[in-house]
């Protein structure tokens, strides 16, 4: 029922271990438990609806539900190092290290922003959209990928 392992992998437009894409929250619920907390969001996301974001602090990860997509897991965002891409960690990697390994796994072509957020670190998202990937870089390190099905 529960991750057995620490460590568990990315699988771009599917998602993350046992955490799917589509899934429903009750069949989420019967595979991880229950989250250690839940964020809902009364305001409507454009013509989305509410939206739902567990967080399931053992894994270092939080996945989101919409209205809009029937309350099935839209978007998972993940911060821990026992995360991996192939064979890779990436959380914690600097940004070259990140670019580099994005083009030699041909992952397809990316976009950086900076972003002003009025933290005291940089904030730069990396997008590579035809993976689903959003990557988010603090002074310089990745701490955050965000995935979303690729349709």
């Amino acid at each position: 029922m529960y991750m057995e392992t620490k460590s568990f992998n990315i699988e771009l437009g599917v998602g993350v271990g046992l955490f799917k894409f589509g899934m429903s929250r009750e069949a989420l619920r019967q595979k991880a438990g229950e989250p250690d907390e839940i964020e809902k969001n009364d305001d409507e996301l454009d013509d989305e609806g509410h939206i739902e974001v567990w967080h399931y602090d053992d894994y270092d990860l939080s996945v989101e539900f919409i209205e809009g997509n029937d309350w099935h897991l839209s978007t998972i965002a993940v911060n821990s190092e026992n995360c991996f891409l192939g064979d890779v960690c990436l959380i914690g990697k600097n940004m070259s290290e990140v670019t580099s390994f994005i083009e030699a796994t041909k992952l397809g072509e990316y976009e950086m922003e900076k972003l002003d957020l009025d933290d005291h670190h940089e904030v730069v998202l990396v997008s590579v959209f035809d993976a689903g990937l959003n990557l988010w870089f603090e002074a310089g390190v990745l701490t955050e990928i965000q995935l979303a099905p690729t349709d």
